[in-house]
């Protein structure tokens, strides 16, 4: 291979390097590239930023140290999801929680498996992490404004179910009183 074309392919290689970094930097999401050992290969700052670390921190390290970090049960939820992973090729909408001091974050993660030829290859999984906080508390202010809306609709079914007998009582009072009028003290003192 001669000089020429080798720095045609190293520019062609950084070209394509630079692509997927700004890829990488332009997406909202965390996205995490493992080994089949669970070691980050790749990552973005998305990610990384979950734990509050820097990414260059995070990479070649275990994604259990990140996992162990968010709330009971994230490890064996990755793991499961790592199962589903290699037996269809890809996982969808996992999600994990991380309790923190201001509340709680939930995390619906994507993952897939990369599927090469090379047997260095296998066990690669890309996973997406998503921030779906804003989300979940929406849903939750939905479901509490539905609960709040049948409460008042049964409410008001029981304050009408109420309010007829006592509006028949009451004009029977008042017919009552209007007929009794007549009566002497002693009647009058024993209806009221």
């Amino acid at each position: 291979m001669d000089n020429i074309q080798k720095l045609s392919e190293l520019e062609s290689t950084k070209s394509t390097v630079k692509f997927f970094e700004g890829l990488l930097r332009s997406t909202p999401n965390g996205i995490v590239v493992t080994d089949a050992s669970q070691n980050i290969v790749l990552v973005n700052g998305r990610f990384s930023s979950l734990f509050q670390q820097h990414w260059r921190d995070v990479i070649e390290t275990n994604l259990f140290v990140w996992l162990q970090q968010l709330d009971d049960g994230s490890v064996g939820l990755w793991t499961k999801l790592i199962e589903c992973v290699y037996r269809e090729g890809y996982c969808y909408d996992v999600n994990f929680n991380m309790t923190l001091a201001k509340g709680v974050k939930h995390l619906s993660v994507n993952a897939s498996l990369v599927a090469h030829e090379s047997t260095a290859d296998q066990g690669i999984i890309i996973s997406n992490w998503r921030d779906i906080t804003k989300q979940v508390h929406m849903e939750e202010q939905i479901a509490a404004s539905e609960r709040l809306a049948v409460l008042g609709k049964l409410a008001g079914s029981i304050a009408h179910e109420i309010r007829n007998p006592l509006a028949t009582i009451d004009i029977s009072a008042l017919n009552l009183k209007r007929k009794l009028e007549g009566a002497d003290e002693k009647t009058k003192s024993q209806i009221n």
